[in-house]
């Protein structure tokens, strides 16, 4: 009874576990879904997130204070390999409109974990050769860390770029309008964005950032 009681248990393992050992292997934890990056100046990090999630988290070095880590909503335009020197074995390269920004390996791994770059993002060789092969071009990176206020010299509008269009963004944003990515991009969000706060304060609607608009949000006197 035993020996047959046994030889029944052996057989329901051997049916539940058999197909197990005919699966093809994960791929060393890779994310499944949608990756993005984040990257916190304060506390020089750099973390995958997999669908929204924190997935893996590596030490970073940031820009210095004369050479500050552009703080903003960017995303990878360029990926190239062994740029060699400061550069490491990889660049990732992010759509910074006021200057060449990206995320790169270094030839100074002592420097990761301090502020030391030209405003860059450094990290350990091996680090960056695994985010590479885990990002495309297009993949958001989100710049975390104090975005100074400054005023904004001039009227903006539909086409141009730079650190006046993200000063407008992050106040159309605090105000409650939807400007789209802190990018310093003015694109159709943005605009939109303009329309809507024109439209709600019973201004001229024409999606124009102009004198108005910026003494409004507080970005000229």
């Amino acid at each position: 009874m035993h020996t047959r009681a046994y030889l029944a248990l052996c057989l329901s393992l051997l049916i539940i576990f058999t197909p197990a050992l005919f699966r093809a292997p994960a791929k060393a934890n890779e994310p499944l879904k949608e990756v993005s990056l984040v990257i916190d100046i304060a506390k020089r990090n750099l973390t995958i997130l997999n669908n929204g999630q924190p997935w893996r988290t590596y030490p970073v070095a940031v820009g210095m204070a004369a050479t500050p880590t552009p703080v903003g909503e960017w995303a990878i335009i360029q990926k190239d390999r062994d740029w060699g020197g400061g550069f490491g074995t990889r660049w990732l390269r992010i759509n910074v409109p006021w200057g060449i920004y990206g995320i790169h390996g270094t030839n100074k791994p002592s420097s990761i974990g301090a502020a030391a770059s030209a405003g860059c993002i450094r990290l350990q060789n091996r680090d960056i050769e695994e985010i590479y092969r885990l990002v495309r071009v297009g993949t958001r990176v989100h710049i975390v860390g104090p975005l100074a206020k400054t005023r904004v010299t001039s009227p903006q509008s539909m086409g141009q770029s730079g650190q006046d269009v993200q000063q407008l963004q992050l106040a159309l944003r605090e105000r409650g309008f939807a400007p789209g990515f802190l990018d310093g991009r003015f694109g159709e969000a943005t605009r939109a964005a303009v329309a809507h706060l024109q439209r709600h304060y019973g201004l001229t609607v024409n999606g124009r950032a102009d004198d108005n608009v910026l003494i409004l949000l507080g970005l000229r006197r």
